[in-house]
């Protein structure tokens, strides 16, 4: 998961929120992951890309079936 969490920080495709200079992109407890960012289609591909990513190389699925967008 620390990969998941480089690779999203890393990631200039995604914007995030920010918050008194900083910017946030993810936030994680135990195995759930909330991913911020703006509502963009741009956004939501490059998310979709990572997680592609990270699933291809961890071997670690996405259970879409919890997954939900707001």
């Amino acid at each position: 998961t620390d990969v998941l969490w480089i690779l999203i920080r890393k990631d200039n495709n995604n914007e995030g929120i920010t918050i008194d200079g900083e910017e946030f992109k993810l936030s994680q407890y135990a195995d759930a992951f909330l991913f911020i960012f703006v509502g963009s289609p741009d956004s939501y591909d490059g998310i979709l890309r990572v997680l592609d990513y990270f699933d291809h190389i961890s071997d670690l699925k996405i259970n879409f079936s919890k997954t939900k967008m707001f």
